[in-house]
């Protein structure tokens, strides 16, 4: 950061002496010695501060502050004057000014006032940097993905971009949904909002209802204060309902309500409020099977599923793969500031055939474990995990007996592969929880879990 001053004055000597005092700070200070100069310079210039007399010949300093604001800069002001009074004061706040001072300047309040207003911009500077990476990192055009199927998605994206428009995004775990929802947001007109995300399966319900539409004091055990919920969060925003499939049938019924009047209604109150959001849900689930089990409400459905995007599993977009790959590749090298090592020939391979029912998500943590054991500049497929290659093989041709022996070692063969092939496919579906997963296909977790050890199978590849 420069510190860059902009001092204002027409008197000669107090330039003079407060430029020494603050150059001897280490601030760079140039001078003005009328509005209409420091307009001039300021219209050339980007200045950190600009530090002005109140009262000049010519243009004032609330004058150059306000045609300041019109030119869209966003350089700090601090006024002086010799006329200090209260009204004037005021009049400055009021104007944009970040604070004001009276002289002859006191050099200690001028010296706090000045580093005040540096901390300030400084701030400034660091959010504006991290909202410029969030948007290239979530614009469209990174979003890595060249794939028939994913260019669709980015050009229906791109279509409702000035619309507000409720949006259903389906696809399997681990293919993106909430990065979608989030490119969804910043592409929006609502992009300098809130993007507040909620997973609807990680509370029980009594919890996620005062979550999402917050609770007054007392409401119950517990509430010990009013508290807002997500969608007054999300105001002016967008509220990204993850796992909507599994929202229970009471809050369905109020989500609705929500969603037909806009209005939502804290626990233990009966005060409607307006709510201005933006609504994303997303389901692994197919929402129209629960329509007709009875377990969704239909009317709900419609309402959330104004536009609809299906994230395709990496299986059918497996042309992204090597991009893919060398994104994540970079990325965990950058983290452990080293040279991004390469796939070799082999690993390569092996990344290909897999049909990674995981996902994206599995992809990462994988490139992820390979770059933390990979010492040099090329990673082997001794640095993948071991499941990755035999299921590649399994996917890649149908079972082959050649070279056995027996009947044996022929059945047993085709039981390694299907045992494989079955415990992947149970983690895949319930996001690598080994107790659930043990539980919906009849086995014991430790039973389970030693048949994963066996097939080199690591349950966090498919959280």
């Amino acid at each position: 950061m420069n510190n860059s001053i902009l001092l204002v004055d027409d008197e000669d000597l107090v330039r003079r002496s407060i430029k020494a005092f603050l150059a001897a700070e280490d601030y760079t200070v140039e001078e003005a010695s009328s509005g209409e100069d420091a307009l001039r310079l300021l219209n050339d210039k980007y200045f950190d501060l600009l530090l002005i007399d109140l009262r000049m010949p010519g243009l004032t300093g609330i004058e150059v502050l306000e045609r300041l604001r019109i030119m869209h800069k966003k350089t700090e002001v601090i006024l002086m004057t010799g006329y200090g009074t209260i009204d004037t004061a005021v009049e400055a706040i009021r104007a944009g000014a970040f604070d004001f001072l009276s002289k002859p300047i006191d050099f200690d309040r001028l010296l706090v006032t000045v580093r005040n207003a540096m901390e300030k911009t400084e701030l400034r500077h660091r959010v504006d940097a991290l909202a410029t990476q969030v948007q290239k990192e979530l614009n469209l055009d990174n979003i890595v993905g060249s794939n028939i199927m994913m260019l669709k998605i980015f050009d229906t994206i791109r279509r409702v971009s000035d619309s507000d428009v409720n949006v259903l995004v389906t696809g399997e775990s681990g293919t993106g949904k909430e990065l979608l929802a989030r490119a969804l947001h910043v592409n929006s007109r609502r992009k300098q909002g809130p993007f507040v995300p909620v997973n609807c399966v990680a509370l029980s319900e009594n919890l996620l209802e005062s979550e999402l539409f917050g609770h007054e004091k007392g409401a119950f055990t517990g509430a010990a204060q009013r508290k807002r919920g997500y969608f007054e969060a999300a105001a002016g925003g967008t509220i990204f309902l993850d796992e909507i499939g599994d929202l229970s049938m009471p809050l369905q019924a109020k989500l609705l309500r929500t969603l037909q009047e806009r209005t939502i209604q804290r626990v233990g109150s009966t005060e409607l409020i307006e709510v201005d959001v933006r609504i994303v849900s997303a389901t692994n689930k197919n929402l129209q099977d629960l329509v007709s089990q009875g377990a969704f409400r239909e009317d709900l459905f419609y309402r959330l599923n104004v536009l609809s995007l299906e994230m395709p599993p990496l299986r059918q977009r497996k042309d992204d793969l090597p991009r893919l790959a060398r994104h994540f590749l970079e990325k965990y090298a950058a983290q452990q500031s080293r040279p991004s090592p390469a796939l070799d020939p082999e690993a390569e391979e092996t990344i290909m055939a897999y049909n990674w029912p995981g996902n994206i998500r599995e992809l990462e943590n994988v490139i992820q474990r390979a770059v933390a054991l990979c010492q040099g500049q090329s990673i082997g497929r001794e640095h993948l995990p071991g499941h990755l290659a035999s299921a590649a093989q399994n996917g890649a041709r149908t079972v082959s007996f050649t070279g056995v022996s027996s009947f044996k070692e022929a059945k047993a063969q085709v039981i390694d592969e299907f045992e494989k092939n079955f415990l992947c496919e149970a983690l895949k579906q319930h996001q690598g929880n080994v107790t659930r997963a043990a539980d919906a296909v009849g086995l014991g977790r430790t039973v389970m879990q030693r048949m994963l050890k066996n097939h080199s199978i690591e349950s966090r590849d498919f959280k």
